[in-house]
């Protein structure tokens, strides 16, 4: 971001991706097999398109974005969104940025072919994705709630935006002291985040 504004290489990511969304709504906005605007049922498009689950890998490494991206497996492969998912990381990435200069950390969203994530019981469907807590130092590593380093009032400040889109479904995260997150097992160190389809 540059004095408050977008940069162009991010406003062509983001220009990118919305054209990518209406295409998909055309083809996905029926829940049965009919007719759609490219006149391809969901059956032909599958045979026109093996492979093609409607995923696609938030940008790893785009020009002055306001996050980072770590996971397994590495280099984006675990960071298949759905178009939805999409549009909700990088309104929340864009939010955070005119708050804070510290990179949001993204992590696991989905393998491209929506098999099952190993060691998740989500992160089937593009719409769930985990994003570390914030650090005081500002470093790209991982962080728990309770190591000395962890920023709870950015945390809950990152929160807050998270509800704020209007997108979210739910948030798990284990820290007692912040509202509006569900605690669950083994979330101690990241913020998992569903988001609505």
């Amino acid at each position: 971001m540059v004095g408050g504004s977008v940069s162009r290489g991010t406003q062509s990511v983001i220009s990118a991706t919305h054209v990518i969304c209406d295409v998909f709504d055309a083809f996905f906005a029926s829940q049965h097999d009919s007719a759609h605007d490219l006149g391809l049922t969901r059956q032909e498009f599958s045979h026109e398109f093996p492979g093609f689950t409607g995923l696609h890998m938030l940008p790893q490494a785009p020009e002055e974005a306001a996050y980072y991206t770590y996971g397994t497996p590495s280099a984006g492969r675990g960071q298949y969104a759905h178009p939805n998912m999409l549009s909700f990381l990088f309104h929340l990435e864009f939010r955070w940025s005119l708050r804070d200069d510290r990179k949001l950390a993204i992590g696991n969203i989905s393998l491209a072919d929506r098999t099952k994530f190993p060691d998740h019981g989500t992160h089937g469907h593009g719409l769930d994705v985990d994003i570390r807590p914030i650090r005081k130092d500002g470093k790209r590593l991982p962080v728990r709630y309770q190591d000395a380093v962890y920023d709870r009032d950015a945390t809950r400040r990152l929160v807050e935006l998270i509800w704020q889109s209007g997108m979210a479904k739910l948030v798990y995260f284990n820290d007692p002291a912040l509202t509006r997150v569900t605690r669950m097992p083994k979330h101690d160190n990241h913020l998992h985040i569903s988001i609505k389809a």
